[in-house]
């Protein structure tokens, strides 16, 4: 009789190790997963996918230039050339928001849309909101816009007067407000055209090169 209590002892001692071993494994299995859960987020939390960033820049490959997107606005662009009082041409981007463009259509519905930018030929731009002039040099600037567009000095050349350069090209976005109202809204909707023209000229101060 005491043998066999020995026995049962001894068996009893091995299957409580089993158990003990099993619960240590899922203990162990289980801390794991958490902790692996915990660093994935960990490192989404830290490194944002890089597809939120490329929407939010806008690119002018004509120039290799690029700039942040304020606002949420979509900016669409046309590279023209312009004259001067000589007959010179110089290189500008005209540029206006497919917001604008989409808005203009609802206002004028069944009308001519005066917010359009590029015509049905698709080479005239039918309104601009903020023209971009280029420019090979401050000497050059200083010598077409004062006849073209307004007197500019020296010291008004800055970025934060929407005067940039890049490489060996000088950019003018012009950072003066509307003079009067909208170019193609009016009333109430004239404000909104208006908030598109200053995210647009705030997402011009970013202007840059290409990455």
């Amino acid at each position: 009789m005491q043998t066999f209590y020995k026995r049962k002892q001894k068996g009893f001692g091995a299957v409580e190790l089993i158990i003990f071993i099993v619960v240590m494994a899922l203990l162990i299995i289980g801390g794991w997963y958490i902790w692996q859960a915990q660093t994935t987020k960990n490192e989404t939390t830290n490194n944002p996918q890089d597809t939120t960033n490329s929407k939010s820049i806008y690119k002018i490959p004509e120039f290799g230039v690029e700039f942040d997107i304020k606002d949420g606005i979509i900016p669409i662009h046309k590279v023209i050339e312009y004259m001067d009082e000589d007959g010179k041409t110089y290189p500008a981007i005209n540029m206006s928001t497919q917001q604008l463009v989409e808005k203009g259509a609802d206002v004028f519905s069944g009308q001519q849309n005066l917010c359009s930018f590029v015509a049905a030929d698709g080479v005239h731009v039918l309104l601009s909101l903020i023209t971009v002039r280029v420019f090979a040099s401050q000497e050059e600037l200083l010598a077409v816009e004062p006849k073209s567009f307004g007197p500019v000095i020296a010291s008004d050349i800055k970025p934060t007067n929407g005067f940039i350069t890049i490489g060996d090209k000088l950019f003018h976005a012009p950072q003066q407000p509307a003079i009067r109202g909208g170019s193609c809204l009016s009333g109430d909707n004239a404000a909104f055209e208006t908030r598109q023209r200053e995210a647009l000229q705030q997402s011009l101060l970013t202007l840059r090169k290409s990455k």
